[in-house]
């Protein structure tokens, strides 16, 4: 049974000052304090057309789409794999995904619920935003029907194992069958052509119009 934990505003919470207690006995001090450089001290302004608003210090974040950013968002949250006890752990980026199995169904369950509420209280002990109600559960099976598993976390959440799930961008199914995920591209393609097509009719319009 796999979880993957919804994480709001992601690379916008982590933290420069938690990063450095987390590491800094791991990483050589020169390099630390590189890294430290290059989080802190930031600010940002917000500017449209001649105007421009007041120059806001930036306490935490990590600037998205740079060579490093990518990498230290891993090592902010690769500690979290210390609370869980579970048979895969795999992370990228702000996407992460934990899984258990074996052969007695409410055994599983149990150290399911267990580690969505670790993972979720490890997260939120290095500043992250967690929602639990956007959590995707789902128990991969060899054969039968999909089994409409769920788990409750609170009063007010209940999860229900889904028949299909995203991870990184590849759809995948309960049986892990790569029929749903070949769907999804086909209907994207399906809608790149449409829009083509359109794109098409419009050019070839306007230029019959100039002749």
């Amino acid at each position: 049974m796999n979880i993957a934990l919804d994480l709001s505003a992601a690379f916008d919470m982590l933290r420069p000052d938690i990063i450095f207690e987390l590491y800094k006995d791991q990483i050589p001090d020169g390099i630390l304090r590189l890294l430290m450089d290059f989080l802190q001290n930031c600010n940002f302004f917000v500017s449209v057309g001649e105007a421009r608003s007041n120059v806001i210090p930036v306490e935490r974040g990590c600037p998205q789409g740079s060579v490093l950013g990518l990498v230290l968002f891993s090592l902010f949250v690769g500690k979290i794999m210390e609370n869980l006890k579970c048979n895969f752990f795999v992370s990228y980026a702000d996407d992460s995904y934990v899984g258990n199995s074996g052969k007695d169904l409410p055994q599983v369950i149990s150290a399911v619920k267990s580690n969505i509420l670790a993972h979720a209280e490890a997260l939120r002990k290095i500043g992250m935003v967690v929602n639990e109600k956007k959590t995707e559960i789902i128990a991969f099976q060899r054969s039968g029907e999909h089994e409409k598993i769920t788990i409750d976390l609170s009063a007010d959440i209940t999860l229900t194992c889904a028949e299909t799930i995203r991870a990184l961008g590849v759809t995948i199914d309960y049986k892990l069958n790569w029929l749903p995920h070949l769907q999804t591209v086909r209907n994207k393609i399906m809608r790149l052509l449409n829009g083509m097509k359109i794109i098409r009719k419009k050019i070839l319009f306007n230029n019959h119009c100039r002749s």
